[in-house]
């Protein structure tokens, strides 16, 4: 009877060690766990090792959402740890119409920080990917994560510092656009003065074709003088200055006359001079 018990009792072992021993398509809660663990502890996990102090991992519950041929397995994770260094959080602003990055205190050093997600497994080529969901941000391993979050030395700057160089940045233009408003108003101005200088002398061209057909002997400038203008059609004194308060001249010539301002710049004979040219 001995003799059949036993063999009984070893072929009873073996199916209990084939049923315990894990199919590689499954995964456990260990399994993320060392996966975690195994990228932290890689040379990729040094940047987390200098932000982190002590990091504890937990699966908190685990699943599998495929079938048993294309299993796709989740886990929820919770990561502890202390923060080796105060932390800063970088955030792209937009501010006087360009975009800055703004740095702030996030984490002073030794505080306590708790990172909640989602760890998705899918089985690829005769082996495991795993990708880690935080905060509906889909991070291809927990470093990325850590690294978009907390920013390590290269952003460790006084967010003061920044602030009051983005001030200065928005000072500087605004007083750029103030000037660009104060030179574009200055030429609407300048615009509307040269634009009343030009109908005056364009009135004088069309005042002297009528002197001359009223009281000219013929079609010839050079009979014609201002103050006979004036007088003979009753002009007031102001139709003979510029907008600037310089006299007009008139300069007859051959086959017409001109009427000209001197500018802005109250000189004749120089490149802002206005004309207003009348044809026999």
């Amino acid at each position: 009877m001995k003799e059949v018990i036993a063999p009984l009792i070893v072929v009873s072992l073996l199916l209990i060690s084939c049923s315990e021993q894990k199919s590689e398509l499954e995964l456990t809660k260990d399994d993320f766990r060392d996966e975690m663990h195994k990228v932290m502890n890689s040379d990729r996990g040094e940047k987390a090792r200098g932000v982190m102090v002590s990091p504890k991992i937990s699966i908190v519950a685990i699943e599998n959402v495929g079938d048993k041929v294309n299993p796709i397995y989740k886990a929820r994770f919770i990561i502890n740890f202390k923060a080796a260094n105060d932390l800063y959080e970088y955030d792209q602003q937009t501010k006087c119409g360009h975009r800055y990055g703004i740095i702030q205190l996030l984490q002073k050093k030794g505080a306590s920080q708790e990172v909640h997600g989602v760890a998705s497994a899918r089985y690829k080529a005769g082996k495991w990917a795993y990708t880690w969901d935080t905060e509906s941000d889909t991070i291809g391993n927990p470093l990325t994560f850590l690294k978009k979050i907390y920013k390590t030395s290269m952003y460790q700057s006084d967010s003061n510092e920044l602030k009051e160089f983005i001030d200065n940045a928005c000072r500087e233009q605004e007083a750029a656009k103030k000037k660009a408003r104060e030179q574009e108003l200055a030429r609407q101005k300048k615009s509307q003065v040269q634009a009343l200088t030009e109908k005056r002398l364009a009135h004088l061209v069309r005042s002297i074709k009528v002197w001359m057909i009223q009281y000219g002997s013929g079609f010839n400038p050079n009979q014609v003088t201002l103050p006979q203008l004036r007088r003979d059609l009753g002009l007031p004194a102001e139709d003979f200055l510029d907008s600037w308060g310089i006299n007009i001249r008139y300069e007859p010539g051959e086959g017409g006359y001109k009427f000209r301002s001197a500018g802005p710049d109250g000189a004749f004979g120089t490149s802002d001079d206005l004309l207003s040219e009348g044809l026999l």
